[in-house]
């Protein structure tokens, strides 16, 4: 996959979940000054906000393994309507490649819309555990699927090079692609109802 395309589908994913809304509000909506408007009024509103706070554990892979191991919080609203429960996430881990002996941190937020589709950006910090020089800063847009306890994406690492790697060097132990599996343990949960 070429980089105009990444970057294409990147933006795509970024504008298609801010292009629609489930509950957005209309004239039908907000017209209950009739006994008319409120019997057509069948939008169902958000029921529920919860915010929950966790532990995330994940793999990801591609040319190399890494797993996960973190700290993760997320918020947003649950409703009966056809595109469901919407949320903002993000989470701060330690991703680790044990076969390659690179390791670092990441930050990770994304954005959940019409219950299943999920895009979002991570920027991560990567080195090799037996050379001081070699390290990588990565940025990487994410799409994929899934909820707020299980997800499933696909990221694609922009790489910011120090002075000690080669431009030409094919990064052994790190992904330059990345597809992830990712699963929140909730440790903290608040639900509140409207």
């Amino acid at each position: 996959m070429t980089r105009l395309t990444t970057l294409f589908l990147t933006i795509f994913f970024l504008l298609l979940g801010n292009s629609g809304n489930g509950q957005a509000v209309d004239s039908i909506g907000h017209r209950t000054d009739s006994l008319i408007w409120k019997n057509l009024y069948f939008k169902v509103p958000f029921t529920e906000k919860f915010s929950d706070q966790g532990i995330i554990i994940g793999v990801h892979q591609f040319d190399n393994t890494f797993f996960e191991l973190g700290y993760s919080f997320a918020t947003g609203y649950i409703s009966q309507c056809a595109f469901g429960t919407g949320f903002l996430a993000g989470s701060v881990s330690i991703e680790y490649n044990p076969f390659g002996n690179v390791g670092g941190i990441a930050a990770s937020l994304w954005n959940d819309v019409g219950t299943i589709f999920l895009y979002g950006l991570n920027i991560n910090f990567l080195g090799k555990f037996e050379s001081q020089h070699t390290y990588l800063i990565g940025v990487r847009p994410i799409i994929g699927i899934g909820g707020e306890r299980l997800t499933l994406y696909y990221g694609y690492n922009f790489f910011i090079r120090n002075t000690y790697v080669s431009m030409t060097e094919n990064f052994p132990g790190f992904n330059r692609h990345n597809i992830a599996l990712r699963f929140f343990i909730p440790l903290k949960e608040k639900i509140t109802f409207k």
